[in-house]
């Protein structure tokens, strides 16, 4: 009996040493690692990759347990996504950026951009002579308020890289910088140039005629067409970015041009917003239930097994841009990035609007000698306003970039109709793609460019229609 027992014995320690053996050979799930944005939006990496004036360098990175990707409130994967004072992992403080002042804080829910201009509570200070400004080319942010921490799009490159010099084409850069646009940013407004002029019946047509046509060109191509207005959606397949684009004003066409002098407003549903009704008419259109189902397929698209969807961005020129506002309101869960150029005020002061992120919105208008857009800036008898960055082109100085600051509402004289045509726009987006001299720095104009007003001067001083020297 006790030969037996001790064999039962001998049998269940063989068992279970043999049971760790087999445990110990077993590869446990690891943490999941989580993906850094690269410059290039279409392509992902581990690790932290820096861009140093006009090079890149990249280091390799461990993600710990709490960087998990369902505990992450920030999305490395979309584009355009963001959290407010999220840091990604391996960003540190950045020195170029130094707080100026606390009495005017930027809004602090989103980190994006740039802040109002006098004061201005983030100054880019310019670095020694032997550096340049460092920026990752993922978007234009700035640190978030309210300390001046680095998050998502800029990275500070490590102690031991020097940067690179400017391009040799390439002036250099101005003293004062509030942010710089990385050359993603503009061929996303060149895209939606492109989808401007497709969706204009003046120049291309009813878009019904070319949906066929444009689904060879985009990964994903919708368009609709009403008497009054017409709008497309459109994934584009270099890069996985859905464009919702809307159509400027037929100038033939009296019931547009009868949505532009409409004074009465409308509350966009599900928001506190206001805007000119006139301008919501021209987003609900006819075909508006159709508009909105294309946006949902064309942004789960890029849909995974973490349910990411595709970055969405929203725009258009003149009315096609106002347009655009609204639809930034009625699709927010999107958190879509709103890009317009020449489109005239569409939110109605009253409303707060904090259904919107102004920091996501940004408005290209064209400049001359002592002349701007006429449609920005035509006088408000209706109490509307601008929201976000606001860029001045011109292309007749180094840098072709100027800002007057941020949810800038001021008027300008004197207005020119010229300068409200989209060739014109695209001439100059085109010509600073061409240049290739990128990230763009943007601050105020230099001493003896022509000007208006006092906050386009780098000096803060507008003198006989110039702005004097620091």
């Amino acid at each position: 009996m006790k030969r037996i027992l001790r064999t039962a014995l001998l049998i269940v320690a063989i068992v279970a040493l043999m049971g760790n053996t087999v445990l110990q050979g077993i590869d446990l799930p690891k943490d999941e690692r989580v993906l850094e944005r690269v410059l290039d939006d279409s392509h992902l990496t581990t690790g932290t990759t820096t861009r140093v004036g006009m090079k890149t360098t990249s280091t390799t990175t461990t993600s710990s347990s709490s960087n998990k990707r369902r505990k992450l409130k920030y999305d490395p994967y979309n584009e355009d996504s963001y959290q407010p004072n999220q840091i990604p992992p391996g960003a540190k403080e950045n020195d170029h950026y130094k707080q100026q002042s606390s009495s005017t804080p930027y809004p602090s829910q989103a980190p994006s951009e740039i802040p109002s201009m006098a004061p201005s509570p983030y100054i880019y200070q310019r670095p020694p002579p032997s550096s340049n400004p460092t920026v990752v080319d993922n978007g234009y942010h700035r640190p978030p308020s309210p300390a001046p921490t680095v998050h998502y799009g800029y990275h500070r490159p490590p102690t031991t890289t020097t940067p690179a010099p400017v391009p040799d084409h390439c002036p250099a850069y101005p003293d004062l910088v509030f942010l710089m646009i990385p050359k993603n940013m503009m061929l996303k407004l060149q895209e939606i140039m492109k989808l401007a002029k497709l969706v204009s019946r003046e120049e291309s047509g009813p878009i019904g005629d070319l949906i066929e046509e444009q689904r060879l060109v985009y990964d994903f191509f919708d368009g609709w067409t009403d008497p009054d207005d017409q709008a497309v959606v459109a994934k584009t397949k270099d890069r996985p970015i859905c464009y919702a684009v809307f159509e400027a004003t037929q100038e033939g066409n009296l019931g547009d041009q009868l949505q532009n002098l409409n004074p009465l407003s409308k509350e966009v549903e599900g928001s506190d917003c206001t805007v000119r009704a006139g301008y919501y008419d021209a987003y609900k259109a006819e075909y508006y239930d159709d508009f909105r189902q294309s946006v949902e397929d064309c942004i789960r698209t890029c849909y995974d097994e973490f349910q990411r969807p595709c970055p969405l961005v929203v725009g258009g020129d003149s009315q096609g841009g106002a347009a655009a506002v609204v639809a930034s309101i009625d699709l927010a869960h999107h958190n879509p990035q709103v890009i317009t150029t020449g489109a005239p005020r569409t939110i109605v002061n009253t409303s707060p609007c904090k259904t919107i992120d102004e920091t996501r919105h940004s408005r290209f208008l064209n400049t001359g000698r002592h002349e701007y857009d006429y449609v920005p800036f035509q006088p408000d008898i209706l109490n509307t306003r601008h929201v976000g960055h606001t860029f001045f082109l011109d292309d007749g100085v180094n840098w072709p970039v100027a800002t007057p600051g941020f949810n800038n509402n001021e008027p300008r004289l004197f207005l020119s109709r010229d300068l409200h045509e989209r060739p014109v726009y695209e001439e100059r987006i085109q010509a600073m793609i061409d240049r290739d001299c990128f990230p763009i720095p943007v601050g105020k104009w230099p001493g003896g460019h022509y000007c208006t007003q006092d906050d386009e001067c780098e000096s803060g001083d507008c003198s006989n229609g110039a702005c004097t020297n620091v």
